[in-house]
This record gives structure tokens, sequence and C-alpha cells, in this order.
């Protein structure tokens, strides 16, 4: 009998492990299907396994997306911007990707999208973006401000997506942005002080905005060792300056962050009167699928251009269109030509056949 019931009891006890080991796997399974990343906010973000369906309100992550998810193959939703490089370079894009005014956005359209993942940054998109989170979308925060922060967004985007080439790509752009910072400022440390001109970095010809010492134009300008003119300015990243504070100022060289035709400058009365356009030193900040005087895809391409600009007689060794030609191709797969990185570096955009 005593031999009876401890057979019964080896048998309950092993049926009461397998129970217990089914429900184990039972709760491991669920959890398997998620997994989770901590955004800029510093908040977990509770994601699908696979992603394979993601949206974009941000436009500096734009361009990060589209290097580690080739072709731009799960973005569903993108803002409107940069739309001539971005047909040129990802031309299967608009077939199945909606353009969106990111400020105008609604949590319909995202949901209607079928979007598993929201990239998004501003605050003008929270709303939407509590919207979103109620309905079990996950919203990711990519905010970017400085070279640091590039690098973490990086990564995050890089471990949303999950994939090997994902981690792969965003490698390769993590260690060429710190190469690029510290093989130019090595090519800067031994210029001697009477060649190092005084610079002020413009928003655009319109606003006239200056940026202070938070600024990331700062950041990369100190570490050039250029003669920054430093506009008055505290607890924000730009300042409105007027014509006479720049007439004062009196640069020998003024850089615009895009968007500005500089060549009309040379011909208006405002502004032919500075040093720097007398001596044709007026420059708009190239760009691609995003500026590159901000900290973005394309700002490892920065400091080799400004180089080029602010220090000529130390730059014979640079060629920098042959850097951007190469920096398209080893992260975006894409064949750009001569002439059309000739017009980008002089702020310009191509124009492309439909």
């Amino acid at each position: 009998m005593k031999k009876i019931i401890s057979i019964v009891f080896c048998l309950v006890m092993t049926l009461s492990m397998v129970g217990l080991s089914g429900c184990s796997d039972n709760s491991d399974t669920k959890k398997a299907e998620n997994r989770t990343v901590v955004d800029m906010l510093g908040k977990e973000v509770e994601i699908p396994e696979t992603v394979e369906n993601y949206s974009v309100l941000y436009s500096s992550a734009v361009p990060i997306c589209g290097m580690l998810d080739k072709d731009f193959a799960h973005m569903y939703i993108c803002p409107k911007g940069y739309a001539e490089w971005t047909n040129e370079i990802f031309p299967e894009v608009y077939s199945h990707a909606t353009i969106v005014d990111k400020k105008a956005v609604t949590a319909e359209e995202i949901i209607e999208s079928g979007a598993q993942v929201v990239f998004w940054s501003q605050s003008y998109n929270e709303e939407v973006v509590e919207a979103l989170e109620k309905v079990g979308i996950a919203c990711v925060n990519v905010k970017i401000s400085d070279e640091e922060s590039a690098i973490k967004v990086t990564k995050i985007i890089a471990e949303v997506f999950g994939t090997e080439y994902a981690k792969f790509q965003a490698q390769k752009y993590i260690d060429l942005m710190k190469k690029s910072r510290q093989n130019a400022v090595e090519l800067v440390v031994d210029i001697p002080e009477e060649d190092i001109p005084t610079v002020l970095i413009l928003g655009g010809a319109d606003t006239l905005e200056a940026f202070t010492a938070e600024s990331y134009e700062y950041y990369w300008a100190t570490q050039l060792r250029l003669d920054y003119i430093l506009p008055p300015g505290e607890g924000t990243q730009k300042v409105n300056l007027t014509m006479e504070q720049i007439y004062e100022y009196n640069p020998d060289i003024i850089i615009f962050e895009g968007w500005t035709d500089v060549k009309s400058l040379y011909n208006d009365p405002a502004w032919e009167g500075l040093k720097a356009t007398k001596n044709n030193m007026l420059f708009d900040t190239p760009m691609v699928l995003d500026v590159w005087c901000k900290p973005g895809a394309e700002a490892p391409l920065m400091y080799m251009w400004v180089i080029s600009k602010c220090y000529p007689k130390y730059a014979q060794n640079i060629n920098i269109e042959d850097e951007l030609i190469y920096h398209f191709k080893k992260f975006f797969d894409y064949d750009m030509s001569k002439e059309n990185a000739s017009i980008v570096l002089e702020g310009g955009i191509p124009t492309f056949e439909e």
C-alpha cells in the first residue's frame, strides 16, 4: 500500500511540474512576443519582437532610418521634406509610404497605416503620441541635440529594427562620426593663430538667427578652432540678430545652415558692405537628406567641408566631393554623380528626371 501511495505521489508531482512548466512556457512565449527599449526620454517602451511597419514624425530620424532599414522597406509614414533626394535615392518608398505634415498628422492616420512603432521628438506631437499609446502603438522618442545623442539615437533605432543589417550599419555610422571629428581636430591643431578666421553662423538670411554656446553649431565650430562669434544669449540655443549687429561683428566668414541663396546676397545692398561678402566668403551648408550642420546622418561630412571652406590652404589633400560620393554609397548604396555632388557642395539641389 505504501508503495502504491508513493507511486501515486510521484505521478502527481510529475504532472504538477509538467503543468507548471507548461504555464511557464506560455508566459515566456507571451513575453517573447515583445521587447523593451529605452528611448531618449529615459522611458521604457515595449515594442514588437519583429517590427514590420514603422512611422517617422521627426525629420532628422528619417535618414538614420534610411541607413538602417535598406530602401525604407518598412517605413509607412514619413514627414515631408527633402522630397527630391528621397525620391532619387529611394525610388520605391512612395509606393508604400505616406508623406505627411509632421505638425498636422493625426493619430487616426498613423493607426490606419498599421504602424507598430512611431519615432517622434517634438512637443507638437505629444497629443498624437498619447492617443497612439492608448491603443498600444509603441512611441519611441529619438530627439537629437548633439553628437552624443545622435549616436545614442542611432543605437536605439537599430535596436528597434532588431536586424543584423541595422546593427552593422549603425556601428559603421558611429565609427565614422567619431573618426571624422578626430581626423578634423588633428588637421587643424597646428594651424597658426593668424590663419584662424572669425566666423558667424546664421540660420538664414531672413531670420538672422545666430547660435549660442549651447548649440551644436558652437560645438563643431570650436572643435575646428574657428574664432566663433558668440552672440549674447543664455538658456537658449539661438538668438535673432540685426544687420547692425552683424556689421559690428563683421566676420571673415558667414556660414548659413541651409536653404539660403547666398549668390543673391552678393548683389544685395544690405550685405555687400560686409568683409565676408567682399571676399566671397558666404557659404550655405550642404544637405542631401539632412542638413550637414546638424547632428544627423550626414554630420560626419560637415567637418571636412568646413575645413575646405575656412582653411583652404590647409585643405589641399581634402577631396570633399569624393567623400560625399563615398558616404552615400557606403550608407545608402546610392551612386551619386560627380555633377550632383558638386551642386550639393555649393548648397544647391540638383534637378532630377521624373
